[in-house]
């Protein structure tokens, strides 16, 4: 699925608080997210810490 599509079935926070976001977990690379906040912008979320895991991943989309 591409990222468009996941973002696409997020829906906006019910808060006003421009620190809160809506995020679903990208299941190509479990070491990611993405977000939509309370404006409709997205957010990428990616861990910093790095695991098996991260380092098999080579192709990035």
């Amino acid at each position: 699925m591409k990222l468009i599509e996941h973002f696409n079935i997020l829906s906006l926070p019910a808060s006003s608080n421009g620190k809160l976001f809506n995020a679903v977990s990208l299941k190509e690379y479990p070491f990611a997210k993405i977000g939509v906040n309370n404006f409709g912008y997205p957010v990428l979320l990616i861990s910093s810490i790095p695991d098996s895991t991260f380092l098999a991943q080579k192709i990035y989309r």
